[in-house]
């Protein structure tokens, strides 16, 4: 049985929960253009949310009232909405089958959520994805539905990754193995250029999606990955030799 998924708008409460999530952000060097919060948000919250551990009923309000500002508004986000979830039902039972046969993907849960917001980059935490707005324009390439599938794609590489090396993971950023050439959330972000990119997806215009604008280091793991591709490995091959020629593989 396929899982499920389901669409929603998110509430301004949730975004702010989504913001905080990458709070790290704040406290790191982070090129404006590669961030993950697309919000502009004044220096002085900024300072509060890295700072914070949890926020005030008061900032609450205040950021609530920044988030207002610059939100697409309620009929707009509808109709993002019913475009998103007919793009991905286009594409939804082929999804499911296909890499459950190509990747022996199992999927951890039976049911996800696409929660829809504005502000913060498309992302996942456990069952639930989450997709930024963008206007919907007949007959253009609608890119959210290939993030749907992007972050699905990295849930199912995730549970495969944790089953093969009987490694469980509570925050795969932070995973590191000494002297690798990349890590192995580097080698997740890198896949979904080979197998959302390639037949049956292309006819959905997925290939079309440039990630490497937000992942420019993706040029320089793909000269390492393509020639493995090219020998047309199964999945399971062409997982466990990336890890080794990047020098990420678990021992």
């Amino acid at each position: 049985m396929m899982p499920e998924v389901t669409f929603y708008i998110c509430d301004l409460k949730e975004v702010i929960e989504r913001i905080f999530s990458f709070k790290k952000e704040f406290t790191q060097k982070v090129d404006k253009s590669h961030s993950s919060i697309l919000i502009k948000l004044p220096s002085s919250f900024k300072k509060i949310i890295k700072t914070q551990k949890e926020f005030s009923l008061t900032f609450k309000k205040k950021l609530i009232h920044v988030l207002k500002k610059e939100y697409p508004s309620e009929e707009k986000l509808q109709i993002f909405k019913k475009n998103l979830e007919k793009e991905w039902f286009k594409v939804h039972d082929l999804f499911f089958k296909y890499f459950k046969k190509k990747c022996g993907f199992r999927w951890p849960y039976k049911k996800f959520e696409v929660g829809i917001l504005f502000g913060v980059c498309g992302h996942y935490e456990e069952n639930k994805i989450f997709v930024p707005y963008a206007d919907f324009k007949e007959n253009v390439f609608f890119y959210p539905s290939f993030v749907v599938g992007e972050e699905l794609f990295h849930i199912g590489y995730w549970d495969f990754f944790e089953r093969f090396f009987r490694i469980k993971l509570n925050d795969p950023y932070n995973f590191h193995i000494k002297d690798e050439k990349f890590s192995i959330w580097h080698i997740s972000e890198l896949l979904p250029e080979y197998y959302l990119k390639t037949k049956p997806f292309t006819k959905f215009g997925w290939h079309k999606f440039n990630r490497v604008s937000g992942y420019p280091w993706l040029t320089k793991i793909k000269k390492i990955a393509d020639p493995l591709w090219k020998k047309n490995l199964s999945f399971k091959d062409f997982f466990i030799e990336l890890h080794k020629k990047c020098g990420c593989y678990p021992k």
